[in-house]
């Protein structure tokens, strides 16, 4: 099972076991709309920021340990099934968290162990029993190795025996997402106020790499600068909207994804890694097999990721 779609596992788990139980705007518009507000208090009260540069290369030292914590969460969520048998329908709440410690070696080598990494679905279908499912990482506990290979891709292994089929394609998906888990900054000095947008190499770090964009855009803000755990940051805004095909599990299920996020990104300015993420916004997910059941789902969701540098 592919773990880099936890949650929509769960999802189609939890959906399937309810079943047997029963504008876009312009693209101005879109640049404008991640938070101008934000821009002119940064300014004040940071100062005038004069030119800021943002794609510098990574500052790693080795024995640089980096704590990484993630959670996505879906609430006020809605699911409606539909088949020969009948249709359901309910609300739902969804909690995918995933946090590694990283050591880094060298800069284009890791040691990581994954501390959580698991997805958790509770169905209200209208019945006595609400319907719940998990879905836990093959790799948890496990002490990895990750190396970035001459091509530039990434190569994940355990540091210690050999990985089944399920932990060899998780690992997989952990490289694939690595190579592109860096936002594309632009290389010549940014002000307060810049705007600019990337397409879909930006999305897998986001939305995992099983995500297959069909229409995306990541738009950005420069807002400020600020200093966040004793680093000095360029405050971003940042939206994201996107809609494509998840394939998940191991039937490889063709799931149809809407996704529009906005909200506020801390880029570090003395080692570039970005510090913090934090976006809401709305989520549709929809998969109609052929005279199978229908599943659509949509709810308000949140998604944060810190990274904490330690010594």
């Amino acid at each position: 099972m592919r773990m880099r779609s936890l949650y929509f596992s769960c999802i189609l788990a939890a959906l399937t076991l309810s079943a047997s139980s029963c504008k876009k705007k312009d693209g101005e518009e879109e640049a404008a709309a991640v938070d101008s507000g934000a821009a002119a208090s940064a300014g004040q009260s940071e100062g005038k920021v004069a030119h800021i540069i943002l794609d510098g290369d990574l500052v790693i030292v080795p024995g640089m340990k980096l704590r990484s914590e993630q959670t996505l969460k879906m609430t006020a969520g809605n699911f409606v099934t539909a088949s020969s048998a009948g249709s359901s329908q309910g609300t739902m709440m969804i909690i995918d968290t995933e946090v590694r410690d990283i050591e880094f070696v060298s800069l284009r080598e890791q040691l990581l162990t994954l501390e959580e990494k698991q997805s958790n679905i509770v169905m209200d279908t209208g019945q006595p029993q609400k319907v719940e499912a998990t879905v836990k990482s093959t790799l948890l506990g496990q002490r990895l190795s990750a190396i970035q290979q001459k091509d530039g891709t990434w190569w994940y292994g355990l540091m210690a025996g050999d990985a089944d089929p399920r932990q060899t394609e998780e690992l997989q998906d952990m490289g694939e997402a690595e190579l592109l888990a860096v936002f594309t900054y632009p290389e010549e000095p940014v002000t307060i106020g810049m705007e600019w947008e990337v397409g879909a190499d930006a999305l897998p770090s986001l939305l995992g790499s099983s995500f297959k964009p069909n229409v995306a855009r990541v738009y950005f803000r420069m807002n400020g600068v600020k200093t966040h755990e004793g680093q000095r940051c360029a405050e971003l805004g940042i939206r994201v909207e996107a809609a494509g095909e998840y394939r998940i599990g191991e039937d490889q299920l063709p799931v149809k994804m809407v996704v529009d996020m906005k909200g506020t990104l801390l880029h570090s300015l003395n080692t570039f890694q970005d510090l913090m993420i934090s976006l809401k916004g709305v989520m549709t997910l929809e998969h109609s097999p052929a005279g199978g059941t229908s599943i659509r789902s949509d709810g308000n969701i949140e998604f944060v990721r810190v990274n904490k540098i330690g010594s």
